[in-house]
Formats: C-alpha cells, sequence, structure tokens
C-alpha cells in the first residue's frame, strides 16, 4: 500500500517494479510457483492518474481481445483523491469514500462531518488523531514538507537559469 500526494512522474512505472519486487520475493527458494502469494498494490493518489471519472481503477493482466484474465495473483488498486465528492456532500453509506475522504480532511469540521458515518469511522479518526498527535510523526510531515518545498525551488532555479541560458545566447545570435 501507498500514498502518494504529488505526480511526481513514472508513477506507474514505479508502481508495477515495486509489485514486481514483492512478487519475485514472495517465494522462498525451492517451493513450488503454484505456491505463488496474490499480490495487491493499493495506491492512494492525491492527484488524477487516469482520465476517467472513477474515484476507484483495478487493473490486473488481461488478454487484449478476449478479455480473459491471465492470472489473479497480480493486481492494481487505485485510488484517486482528487475524484472523491466533498466532504459535506459525500454519501454516509459508502464505507470506501468515508474511508478515503479520511485522506481528504483538512479540518476538523471534515472530520467532524465523517464521524456521522458510524462508529467505525469514529474509530478510523481516533486512530488518525493518535498518530498525527505524535511528535515524532509531525516532525517527519514538517521534513517531508520542507523536502517537496526545497525539490520545487531547486526545480524552478533550473527553469530560470536555463531560460536566462536561452535568451542570453538568443541575444549572441541576434547580434552576429
Amino acid at each position: 500500500m501507498e500514498i502518494q500526494v504529488a505526480d511526481e512522474g513514472n508513477y506507474l512505472d514505479r508502481i508495477m517494479f515495486n509489485w514486481a519486487k514483492l512478487f519475485t520475493t514472495a517465494l522462498p527458494s525451492g517451493e513450488d510457483y503454484a505456491k505463488l502469494p496474490q499480490t495487491i498494490c493499493i495506491s492512494i493518489l492525491g492527484f488524477v492518474q487516469f482520465d476517467s471519472p472513477a474515484v476507484h481503477s483495478e487493473f490486473a493482466p488481461m488478454e487484449i481481445t478476449r478479455h480473459e484474465i491471465l492470472s489473479d495473483k497480480q493486481r492494481y488498486h487505485f485510488f484517486e483523491l482528487p475524484k472523491l465528492p466533498t466532504v459535506d456532500t459525500i454519501d454516509l453509506t459508502n464505507e470506501k469514500e468515508l474511508g478515503l475522504a479520511l485522506f481528504n480532511a483538512e479540518t476538523e469540521e471534515e472530520l467532524a462531518q465523517l464521524t456521522k458515518g458510524g462508529v467505525v469511522m469514529e474509530q478510523a479518526i481516533e486512530a488518525y488523531r493518535g498518530i498525527t498527535a505524535d511528535e515524532e510523526f509531525r516532525h517527519l510531515e514538517i521534513l517531508r514538507a520542507r523536502i517537496r518545498h526545497d525539490e520545487a525551488q531547486t526545480l524552478r532555479n533550473a527553469e530560470l537559469k536555463g531560460k536566462k541560458r536561452g535568451e542570453q545566447r538568443a541575444n549572441k545570435s541576434g547580434k552576429a
């Protein structure tokens, strides 16, 4: 299971690579291939990956013309959070959407709205608060945010330098 906040490129290639590593290390040496486990990758995405209105997409290897599944051992599930209904319009009987909405909640008011989904959501929110209240967790989140800002700044500076060099070259070419 992976939570990916921003699209950093090549996500689908990376998730397939990670699946392959998990799958190939799941069978101890000398074991029968029939003992390979079903390996499922679950991605909760903070960005839109697929051109579909569906929040949830499931993939498996399949024969293209007959739509015959090759194996039940390989599955990918993607949940795209931007496609969820807003917290105030979410279907409180849809457990999957409620659970995913917890990742999108940004305020105490939104968390309070989600508690209307029942006892399970109340327990999930309490667990969430316990994790996010942990000093080490908050410190790591601050560090992660700083790294993302630093990466964005580095990319922006590289773009500006490239643009400036291009303008300088264009000016030199124009003077000759």
